[in-house]
């Protein structure tokens, strides 16, 4: 019987059992905590989907309709959360696969590190368990890759050129932000004599007509100038670049590797494991930084992938500073995928190290994997990432006809109409985010006080929650004067913590 030996090419047999070993070993990893709440950004998937006029609610919403039109008839046969996450947790399964397939035509060992790396990467693996469509985004980026690199190998492969095309066809009628993966897989081809001629730019017609008919006719201009003034990102700044690179690193789950046994949110890692598997990250990052981007034969080149990842980025980063700033760790993600193709090349290349070298990168990186795994499986897997399903149903055990809901801000409306049906709309007051200057503070304060007036000062009890984000804490008005006023006319609330979210309860309870 043959040994089992990764650093050669050639072996189908030992191939497809490294394949279907990572597959298998995706979906242990994302099934998991599949019922945990849901958070807003999907409670708004799940407000669109389960529109009675999905049509008019898809149309309004600022993301293209290819995954909200699938999900749409997923959910003909099941609306729970466990049910409309099993999409997203196959399009992960599915991406980690083709990630894997697309690196064993140049290395076997190359395509089982990059496989590991998307099986435990704790961004590919929130994805793929959030109704949100950003694991379908993921997918058709590495479809794409996939794709690109065969038309590589085999310029006039029709399936390569239909599966590219179509790739990012699907991408960017996923999210708008997939229209920046059209320049990074051009760059992509031009790194290879075979794909730099001007006919492959045909490859690229049908994503931009697709492109430009999403977002000039099918989307309505009300929602365009939304989506042109704010998509709800954090400023560009050079701290926002860092983070959402230590985000898609996965080095925040290794501050707090057995978050169980210690909790921390600081950026300097306090305990013993998370110190030694910082260590092993800085070997990595060294060895993606010192490493050689082209070996000799040329067969290992995985400076394309880097180039197709950058692009990508700095089309986002670009995009932010002239127009609006769309840069986040979700719009940053399908980066990831090309870059985990550069990093297992880089990492399995025994011609820059010497296999002494090589094996202190795999085992360094084997280290940090099992980290992102004891986080994962221990903590992050089970733990949602707002509470809103517990918030939601305090305040159903409480509600009693006549109450009144407040919100802050008022876009936080769509949990309660998932959890909470039988709370009517016309009860809610959805207190919209002002970012008013100083000067027009008195004027925000009476508009705020005049919208409290009549059914919510006169309503026996009123709930109000809180949900700090970016926006809502730039808002340095509304909140304080919302609790100021209620307090004023009921007296010191009842407040609760579920997470990050606030929920005060004002007035007496009925005996």
């Amino acid at each position: 019987m043959r040994p089992f030996d990764l650093t050669t090419k050639n072996d189908p047999l030992q191939s497809r059992l490294v394949f279907w070993a990572l597959l298998a070993l995706a979906a242990v990893f994302r099934l998991p905590g599949l019922g945990k709440s849901i958070w807003l950004d999907e409670a708004s998937t799940l407000q669109v989907i389960l529109s009675s006029n999905f049509f008019q609610a898809v149309r309004l919403y600022d993301h293209p309709p290819l995954y909200l039109a699938f999900l749409r008839l997923w959910s003909l046969f099941g609306t729970s959360e466990t049910y409309l996450r099993i999409p997203s947790v196959l399009f992960g399964v599915a991406t980690v696969g083709i990630i894997v397939k697309d690196l064993q035509g140049r290395s076997r060992l190359a395509a089982l590190l990059a496989g590991v790396m998307s099986v435990v990467s704790p961004v590919l693996l929130s994805a793929s368990q959030e109704i949100r469509d950003y694991a379908l985004l993921a997918l058709l980026t590495a479809l794409s890759c996939y794709c690109a690199g065969k038309l590589v190998r085999s310029p006039q492969s029709k399936l390569a050129w239909i599966g590219l095309s179509l790739g990012l066809t699907g991408a960017v009628s996923t999210h708008l932000a997939g229209i920046f993966l059209i320049p990074a897989l051009a760059v992509y081809l031009a790194c290879f004599p075979t794909t730099r001629r001007l006919k492959y730019l045909a490859l690229f017609i049908l994503p931009v007509v697709s492109f430009l008919l999403i977002y000039f006719f099918f989307i309505p201009p009300e929602v365009r100038a939304r989506t042109s003034a704010d998509w709800g990102e954090g400023q560009l700044s050079l701290g926002l670049v860092v983070f959402t690179a230590a985000y898609l690193a996965g080095y925040f789950s290794l501050l707090s590797p057995l978050p169980l046994i210690q909790l921390g949110d600081t950026i300097i890692p306090a305990h013993p494991l998370s110190i030694v598997m910082f260590v092993a990250m800085i070997v990595i990052a060294t060895a993606l930084l010192l490493g050689n981007l082209r070996n000799r034969s040329g067969q290992s080149q995985s400076y394309p992938y880097l180039l197709t990842a950058l692009v990508y980025w700095g089309g986002l980063i670009g995009y932010s500073l002239f127009f609006v700033d769309i840069l986040s760790e979700r719009t940053a993600l399908p980066g990831l995928v090309p870059f985990l193709g550069f990093a297992g090349l880089q990492l399995a290349d025994a011609g820059q190290w010497g296999s002494r070298r090589r094996l202190v990168n795999i085992l360094a990186l084997a280290l940090v994997c099992l980290g992102l795994s004891a986080n994962w499986l221990s903590y992050t897997a089970w733990n949602p990432q707002e509470d809103w399903r517990s918030l939601c149903q305090k305040v159903a055990v409480d509600w009693q006809p006549g109450d009144r809901l407040v919100l802050f801000p008022g876009y936080s409306q769509p949990p309660f109409i998932y959890y909470t049906p039988q709370i009517p709309a016309d009860a809610m007051l959805l207190l919209p985010v002002d970012n008013a200057s100083p000067a027009h503070s008195q004027q925000s304060q009476s508009a705020l006080q005049a919208q409290f007036s009549g059914k919510v000062l006169s309503a026996p009890r009123v709930f109000l929650v809180y949900r700090p984000d970016s926006q809502a804490v730039r808002d340095s008005i509304s909140y304080p004067l919302s609790q100021s006023i209620l307090a004023s006319q009921f007296g010191r609330p009842l407040t609760q913590q579920f997470g990050w979210l606030t929920l005060s309860e004002y007035g007496q309870a009925p005996k």
